[in-house]
């Protein structure tokens, strides 16, 4: 480590780069300064800058031991450095702006918060019976789309009212993109609709460690179910249309 030996004398700075107890003699130089308003920090900055160090020049030592980074400026009256307050970077860490942008695809504490409590709110209709039409107990229970309708008002937003339509006016993700909360439609499930147009809904529920997503819906033989692995059962799986995403 490189030390910077400063002799104030007669208005004039004797300025040396050398090694502690070995003087470099190609090192050394005399400078006159008529401006005395220049900080001793400026000067020592463009000193240290000319002689190459000027990467990690915040890291350079003063004889009285104080880090160069560590201060701000010389109190020329009281003859004693003036102490930066605020911490100091380490010469060697990188500072990459962008590592600190939030990505797209992660979610926030907000929509995580409202995701689980859609999720959570949903749960506890397990066991309701399946009523054609229904969006609430009032009405005997739920069907698929008011079932998706209904939680998703409960929390302060609004949702098209059936199956199709909420197919329509959802973002399309994949499987890689699905988070708790989004929905998963089913085609054919319904002789009056035909392929490509969603006739059921239900919810993701819970994404597995292992990528495997869980469904809670409402079904019109068992009312409101979770169905682990959702995929892995044969009528979902054929039946399968697509996730949307509606928050």
């Amino acid at each position: 480590m490189f030390h910077i030996i400063i002799n104030i004398k007669n208005d004039r700075y004797n300025n040396k780069l050398c090694q502690p107890n070995e003087y470099l003699p190609h090192y050394f130089f005399h400078r006159y300064l008529f401006n005395m308003r220049l900080s001793l920090l400026d000067i020592l900055k463009e000193e240290i800058k000319e002689q190459g160090y000027g990467t990690y020049m915040q890291d350079l030592k003063l004889p009285s031991g104080e880090r160069l980074g560590d201060i701000s400026g010389f109190d020329f009256v009281k003859n004693q450095v003036i102490k930066n307050t605020s911490k100091p970077t380490s010469s060697n860490t990188v500072v990459d702006v962008k590592s600190y942008e939030v990505p797209e695809t992660e979610i926030s504490v907000e929509e995580s918060t409202l995701r689980d409590k859609i999720v959570s709110d949903a749960k506890t209709s397990l066991g309701v019976k399946y009523c054609w039409g229904g969006e609430s107990l009032d009405e005997g229970g739920y069907d698929c789309s008011g079932f998706a309708y209904a939680f998703y008002k409960k929390n302060g937003i609004t949702i098209p009212r059936t199956a199709k339509d909420q197919y329509t006016k959802s973002e399309k993700i994949t499987e890689k993109e699905l988070k708790k909360g989004d929905l998963i439609f089913f085609e054919n499930t319904q002789k009056s609709l035909g392929d490509g147009v969603a006739s059921h809904v239900g919810m993701v529920y819970n994404i597995q460690p292992n990528g495997k997503i869980d469904m809670i819906h409402a079904s019109t033989s068992k009312g409101i179910e979770i169905l682990t692995d959702f995929l892995n059962r044969g009528f979902y799986k054929r039946h399968f249309l697509g996730y949307g995403r509606l928050l």
